[in-house]
């Protein structure tokens, strides 16, 4: 066996509390990276196999999309383990300084000092890689079972899916594979940068103890000394002549107070996104009809598109048949996906739809004299035209121009406080000329009879009509449309949701075409609110697990750092009680160390912690409005739990030099 190997063996059997802290940082380094390889690779089969069933071949791109993501986690994991190994073995080199002096004096070559640190890792790579997998793996088993227990409500909505969403256990050798290589990239790339550093040092200097602790006359400590006597500046000198070790402390204490902020606000703002997604939805349940559109292009660049609308007479025949169902009131209303665009006068906009959006108008001017809008078409029910018809005063065959829009004021948590109701135009009987935006010069006139305004609508119909501002908005008698919801209001839920299923069966043939197969379902808005719910909780759940095992990493690190620079001072204690300095100051001096040390880590970690949580916000509210609120319990969280935990590794580490023999620690060799 070579010299390096028994030396590499040796100093892991001497420090065995050091070997297991940088061992556990190892092994949990290689289960995280374990568990999202088999995520990606149980992702990747889950929605290979859903492709396969619907006849599809998955997109390489899906594939990327995944990797790509398993890759940034894994290069967070990566990141982190650096810092952490790469502390270990530094600390491990700086404890043999002395040692690597010897060496050099009685021959040894640099090559040979860098072998024996990265001796160490490989030794420490052997044992916790396969540690590092069967956790990984266990990791993944666990997280996939709960996920799956989170999907069961999203199964149960598509039931007619022929594959549920049902993550499975999947170890593959390219995940096992990755595991090993990112994990040895790991360990040798922290191994090796120490240990080239060591083998830099000359012999003299090291033989002296030279290196990581700077000998020269440490300046500072005055507010320190003011804050809390001379205990606080010898703290204070004791951190500035060992910058490295408290460095990398610095840093994964930092990095931890990041993680654990980030994951908190994104906790909060998945919340509140999910709160959003079915605002002030007021029906309980509803019988959804939805056509899917095939669009073809053709080679002298024309489109053609296949598509199932749904007649008006078979939409008010189902309005019907749901509305026999005891105590239930309906409402039907249906839109089309076609783009349709007309132009209004700019003196039929009255003052309060420029005071609406000024500036967002623009985008869509016509000219000075004309404004140009996009159309849409909706459609209600027989019975509900007609009462709707009747309050505009008109027959039920009348076009009837919807003169209603809002202007919504939301509260801090992304809900609506409360709306401006406004009317845009200014209503006379007009004849609007309707361009097709599908096919080019094809264009229709469309004469208007009344108008509805925010009065003359209930709290939900004006729900379902409500404009932006920018479009038109007209309510015709007949619309063979592509999308429409059956809204209900039963008193016995169960019971309807049972007799729209029969209505729902009875359509389907109907509407089937050769190509098409239109997508009908009954919709439990509970049950949707349910599993989206689910689903944020599983989300967040995963990103909790993984911070918390990123913040874990860095632990190890703290804690090993922390017992080993107190367990290495041993002489400088005794020395320090050899004049004076009882217990109690001793303790003093190490409290002041962890609190300035906690209070340099909070300096960096708290403001970058609070940036990328306001960042994540901005990313978030492009699509879910709400305003940024500072993550207040997390930032608490973080002052305490780091002053607690920095304070308690160092009071335990520090009970153990209590009771030594002053005379045997002065004489005591350091790092022999």
């Amino acid at each position: 066996m070579k010299l390096t190997v028994k030396l590499a063996k040796s100093q892991l059997k001497i420090n065995r509390r050091r070997t297991m802290w940088t061992l556990l940082g190892i092994v949990l380094s290689v289960a995280v990276i374990t568990a999202i390889s088999s995520f990606a690779a149980s992702g990747i089969s889950m929605f290979a196999e859903m492709f396969e069933n619907d006849g599809w071949i998955m997109d390489d791109r899906f594939i990327f999309t995944i990797l790509s993501l398993a890759g940034l986690l894994s290069a967070m994991v990566v990141t982190v383990s650096v810092v952490v190994v790469s502390n270990a073995f530094r600390v491990s080199a700086a404890e043999r300084s002395v040692q690597f002096g010897i060496l050099k004096s009685v021959g040894a070559t640099k090559k040979q000092i860098r072998e024996t640190v990265l001796y160490e890792g490989a030794i420490l790579l052997l044992r916790g890689t396969p540690l590092g997998i069967a956790l990984g793996s266990l990791i993944a088993a666990l997280g996939m079972g709960i996920a799956n227990r989170f999907l069961t409500p999203l199964n149960t909505l598509n039931e007619h899916l022929d594959v549920a969403f049902t993550l499975r256990f999947v170890l593959s050798w390219q995940a096992i594979l990755a595991s090993v290589l990112l994990a040895a990239f790991t360990v040798i790339l922290s191994a090796w940068l120490p240990a080239r550093r060591a083998a830099k040092i000359p012999a003299i200097s090291a033989i002296r103890g030279h290196g990581e602790v700077k000998m020269e006359k440490a300046r500072g400590g005055f507010f320190a000394g003011k804050l809390f006597g001379f205990s606080g500046t010898l703290a204070a000198k004791q951190i500035k002549r060992s910058r490295r070790n408290f460095r990398a402390t610095v840093i994964s204490i930092a990095l931890s107070i990041v993680l654990f902020i980030t994951a908190s606000s994104l906790g909060t703002q998945l919340g509140r996104v999910t709160d959003m997604i079915w605002p002030d939805f007021d029906v309980p349940t509803f019988l959804s009809y939805h056509s899917p559109i095939h669009r073809t292009t053709h080679e002298d660049e024309t489109h053609t598109r296949k598509f199932a609308p749904l007649p008006t007479a078979l939409a008010n025949q189902v309005a019907e048949e749901l509305r026999a169902f005891e105590n239930t009131p309906i409402i039907g209303f249906g839109v089309d996906f076609d783009t349709y665009r007309t132009t209004f006068p700019s003196e039929m906009l009255t003052q309060q739809f420029w005071d609406l959006m000024p500036a967002e108008f623009s985008l869509w001017a016509g000219s000075e004299d004309t404004q140009s809008f996009s159309v849409n078409f909706l459609t209600v029910d027989a019975h509900t035209h007609q009462n709707l018809a009747h309050r505009a005063g008109v027959g039920i065959d009348s076009n009837i121009l919807i003169n209603h829009a809002r202007e919504i004021e939301w509260t801090e948590d992304g809900r609506i406080n409360r709306w401006h109701e406004i009317s845009p135009y200014y209503f006379a009987e007009q004849v609007l000329r309707i361009e097709n935006a599908w096919v080019e010069g094809e264009y229709f006139y469309l004469p208007l009879h009344a108008e509805l305004r925010a009065a003359d609508l209930t709290p939900r119909l004006r729900n379902l009509f409500v404009s932006s501002g920018t479009n038109v908005t007209i309510l015709v008698p007949e619309l063979d449309a592509l999308i429409y919801h059956w809204l209900a209001d039963p008193v016995d839920i169960d019971g309807f949701m049972a007799h729209a299923s029969e209505v729902r069966d009875a359509l389907v043939p109907l509407v089937t075409t050769d190509d098409i197969t239109p997508n009908v379902t009954v919709v439990d808005v509970q049950a949707e609110i349910y599993a989206v719910q689910n689903m944020g909780q599983m989300i967040m759940i995963f990103v909790y697990g993984f911070a918390a095992l990123l913040i874990l990493i860095g632990l190890t690190n703290v804690i090993s750092t922390i017992s080993t620079n107190i367990r290495t001072r041993a002489r400088e204690f005794a020395a320090l009680k050899s004049v004076g300095m009882d217990d109690r100051g001793l303790n003093r001096m190490l409290g002041f160390e962890s609190l300035l040390c906690s209070l340099k880590a909070l300096l960096f970690g708290l403001p970058v912690g609070i940036l990328a949580s306001f960042l994540m916000h901005g990313a978030l509210a492009d699509t879910a409005r709400f305003d940024y609120e500072f993550p207040l319990v997390a930032f608490v969280a973080c002052i305490f739990g780091v002053l607690f935990i920095t304070w308690g590794v160092t009071r335990v580490s520090a009970q153990k030099l209590r009771g030594q023999n002053i005379v045997e620690a002065l004489r005591a060799e350091s790092g022999m």
